[in-house]
């Protein structure tokens, strides 16, 4: 063994907040990347089934065929439920069963405890299961910081035989110390190290002997050697506790002043600087170091040693050494092109940006603005807040990327699945620079440089190119059932499932024989006017409650002899908006989910208002409603982030599609009331915004081109909606998309459109009262889907927009004129040309003032003599 260099300690005991140190996953930042190391596990309840259940029950679809030996059940429905009896088994308890199955669908473990007896979504974990018939051992660790009651257990989600050998609970127990962090400076490697346990514990670092008391800390401090040091070094913590494993931990540290003989890859702008031994690289744009890749591959304990392949060019240098097979680095058309073979796991190529933080992205889980964390406690708390090695299946799209002010660094993947790693700022080595790498044994990687944020780079222009260097959005899943059978299967849904209530009214959505939304049925306009476009009659109805689906659809005012009612509900719905607009054009809020967030208001809180007041003088010409909207989407031209557009449960910080959707119908209104081309752009950067939001690849049935909602929490806490889609509000997203599609040729917009509108559609009851509902959102492991049950409404006037068929209002605008009609309408020389439906009666309106009654010919030809006033 070398010798050690000299130590010097530095002991700090401190009992943290709340007089205990945080647990691993506690709401805390920043999280520790090399979480406890296990020291043992120890089985402290089994049941192998030798005499019978042993306490175990069915709750329902399932039944026992033998309790002998093994545990044999017949799954009759679509979710067989498991209960334990009660246990007492303290924290960190790991389940392990050893099952045979023929039943299809992933299982399923729900934690309860004394404080949570109660199964609940929030507390469970999934296991993938192969449905075989062949025998299996499955181990699922609790996540939880909870000490356990009760399990449930879940096997399948369909019908078929199962069959559990043994289900052994163990009690894991971790190694009461913990190296916190690790960071560097010219003179010293410092390491913070935390006694979790309820005793001191000793320890040797280096040549000397410490002793840390409970739930204390110490940050020790150890002199690094004064020889010559390379441009990329690793650096190692090591701590030998007397009776307990030893701990060890490296960075690899970055030393700028060093002087290698690089390998030197020269692209227009790019350059990349490489480390003959493959240690790392130095990103240089226009000459200027924007970042590094450190190491290029590593185990995340040591630096493999590499050596190079051939003769490296001015393009391309290949590398291949411990553990690795090929790892080649190319430019090509200015881009940073790497490719790695590996026998085992590796992590790589490790990239930190170099900058203040302006944006950042990890698709389908983080979506940042300025100076923001990663893993940050502000949308979520709990252990799910911890995101730096999501879950696969969390990963919407193959895309990372950081805006900094210095540059901006995009990574786009292809490969068996590699593992994204996400820190900003860089908890992993302690630095202030922001870091993203894969894990995996095989990828293809991307790597793209660009401007700083002051030059105009934006995470759009990244959402864009990776979308199109993976060959434009993917090919939408077969529909469920053509056109014809989709539209009868939604008008039986409405007619037929207890969304109807008793008195013809309906529910806006349901948890089916519990809660109603809203409690008594209503004549929402939206159902009325989806009921006349499935059927072509008018339904009967007392009177007309506005809303009712997630896209507005008010047909049912014009074709029933109210559009007077109509016109005078939108201009006193406008003024109530102008009268909260501030004088600077925004909408501000202050409720309790404005918790954590640095201002009181968000593009979401801002863009629907703005949307409403433009849509209004679109169809009246009303230029006060004008003026409002163009106040607001000038002043929302500061934000950054689609955020805080659901804050009846969500955080006002929470970034969510729904705001992308409100954004995108906002400004394309802008674009064509005015002609503004800056209005256009915004429009098409805030439809870019939303796309990591969809699914672009699936493992599952029901995936691709599903949407998750937002990257938060309800109340912070539960449900986690990352990961877990929630397509109605897609839906309206995808509907913002066919209003941006005629103008911007970006990307396929209607194709991105369809595919949400037909993941909607495989999202759909197909038995039980809820047939032809949409469910709110979707367990993607076990395919599940869950309450509340929403109307079809929605779905409906997209697929008819997608089809090119009458959906909701039309409007027609001329230069002297404008006209809202039910049906397709154009204006042409002072005549409007209504393609109505012959014996029809109907209304349109003129100028925002004038109603005129029509009954239709099939074709209709309105003279409009009347001078128009307004836009």
């Amino acid at each position: 063994m070398p010798p050690m260099p000299n130590l010097i300690q530095i002991v700090v005991f401190a009992s943290l907040s709340f007089g205990a140190l945080p647990a691993s996953g506690a709401d805390s930042w920043p999280p520790n990347p090399r979480p406890r190391a296990l020291i043992s596990e120890k089985t402290v309840v089994e049941w192998d089934f030798a005499s019978g259940l042993e306490g175990w029950r069915i709750e329902k679809h399932a039944r026992t065929v033998s309790s002998m030996g093994a545990w044999q059940l017949r799954s009759t429905g679509e979710d067989p439920i498991l209960k334990s009896p009660a246990i007492r088994v303290e924290q960190r308890a790991t389940v392990r069963i050893r099952m045979r199955t023929d039943a299809p669908g992933a299982g399923q473990i729900f934690w309860m405890s004394r404080e949570f007896p109660h199964a609940s979504e929030e507390r469970r974990s999934a296991f993938a299961t192969e449905a075989d018939g062949k025998w299996r051992e499955y181990r699922i660790e609790c996540p939880f910081d909870m000490a356990l009651s009760q399990i449930r257990i879940d096997p399948a989600t369909a019908a078929g035989n199962v069959e559990i050998d043994w289900v052994k609970i163990d009690r894991r127990r971790l190694h009461p110390l913990e190296i916190a962090d690790v960071q560097s400076d010219r003179e010293t490697i410092q390491a913070l190290v935390r006694n979790h346990g309820r005793t001191p514990v000793s320890f040797h670092h280096g040549s000397s002997r410490h002793t840390l008391a409970a739930e204390a800390e110490v940050r020790l401090i150890q002199s690094r050697a004064q020889d010559a040091r390379p441009a990329f070094e690793s650096l190692k913590v090591e701590l030998r506790p007397e009776d307990l494993p030893p701990l060890t931990r490296t960075a690899v540290i970055h030393n700028p002043d060093a002087r290698e003989d690089w390998i030197r890859l020269r692209g227009k702008r790019l350059a990349v600087d490489v480390a003959p031994d493959g240690s790392g690289a130095r990103l240089l744009r226009d000459r200027e170091s924007i970042g590094i890749i450190a190491p290029l591959v590593w185990d995340r304990r040591s630096v493999p040693r590499l050596t190079t392949v051939g003769t490296p060019t001015s393009g391309s240098v290949t590398f291949r050494g411990e553990g690795v097979k090929h790892l080649k680095l190319s430019i090509v058309d200015g881009e940073l092109r790497m490719v790695l073979r590996a026998d085992r796991e590796l992590e790589g190529p490790v990239i930190r940006a170099f900058g203040g933080l302006e944006q950042g992205l990890l698709s389908g889980l983080e979506h940042l603005g300025r100076k923001e964390r990663s893993s940050s406690t502000l949308d979520i708390r709990g252990p799910e807040h911890v995101r730096y090695e999501p879950a696969i299946r969390d990963v919407t799209m193959p895309l990372m990327a950081f805006i900094t002010d210095r540059a901006s660094i995009g990574l786009l993947w292809w490969g068996s699945r590699p593992q994204p790693v996400f820190a900003t700022p860089n908890f992993f080595e302690n630095t202030p620079d922001h870091r993203m790498a894969l894990k995996g044994t095989d990828w293809n990687a991307i790597l793209r440089v660009d401007g700083s944020f002051a030059e105009g780079s934006r995470l759009a222009e990244f959402i864009r190119w990776g979308v199109k260097k993976s060959g434009g959005f993917p090919k939408p899943p077969r529909a469920p059932r053509s056109h014809d059978e989709q539209l009868a299967f939604n008008l039986d849904g409405l007619q037929r499932s207890e969304i109807k209530g008793d008195n013809g009214g309906w529910h806006h959505a349901l948890v089916p024989g519990q809660k109603y939304s809203p409690p008594n049925p209503r004549f929402f306009a939206d159902h009325l006017s989806t009921l006349f476009r499935l059927t072509g009659r008018v339904p009967a109805f007392p009177e007309i409650v506005p809303g009712g689906a997630h896209i507005d659809n008010d047909t049912i005012h014009f074709i029933s002899g109210r559009a007077n009612e109509w016109l005078d509900r939108q201009r006193r719905l406008v003024r109530q908006i102008m009268v909260a607009q501030r004088p600077d054009g925004s909408f501000r809020y202050g409720g309790k989910f404005r918790e954590g967030h640095f201002e009181d208001t968000s593009s979401g809180q801002c863009a629907r208002p703005a949307w409403q007041l433009l849509l209004h003088a679109r169809r009246t010409g009303d230029e006060s409603a004008l003026r409002a909207g163009i106040r607001t989407l000038e002043f929302m031209k500061r934000f950054r982030t689609p955020r805080g557009a659901q804050v009846w449960e969500c955080p006002l910080h929470a970034p969510d599609i729904l705001a992308a959707a409100h954004l995108v119908r906002a400004y394309v209104l802008g674009y064509e009331l005015t002609g503004d081309e800056s209005y256009l752009k915004l429009a098409t950067r805030w439809a870019l915004t939303g796309v990591p939001f969809v699914y672009q690849w699936g493992d599952r049935p029901i995936m691709k081109y599903a949407t998750i909602a937002t990257l938060c929490a309800t109340n912070w806490r539960a449900p986690v909606w990352v990961g877990r889609p929630v397509q109605w509000c897609g839906i309206v997203y995808a509907d913002a998309l066919l209003d941006l599609a005629p103008h911007d040729k970006t990307l396929n917009w209607r194709q991105l459109a369809e595919g949400i509108l037909i993941s909607g559609e495989q999202q759909q009851y197909t038995e039980g009262t809820s047939r032809g509902l949409l469910a709110d959102s979707l367990i993607l492991d076990t395919q599940k889907l869950l309450p509340y049950d929403i109307n079809p409404c929605a779905l409906v006037s997209l697929r008819l927009r997608l089809k090119g068929l009458p959906s909701g209002l039309e409007t027609a605008v001329s230069r002297v004129h404008r006209i809202v009609a039910p049906f397709p309408v154009s204006l042409e020389d002072g005549v409007a040309t209504i393609r109505g439906m012959k014996g029809a009666s109907y209304q349109v309106l003129i100028d925002g003032e004038r109603v005129v009654e029509i009954t239709s010919q099939g074709v209709d030809r309105l003279p409009l003599a009347q001078p128009a006033g307004g836009l």
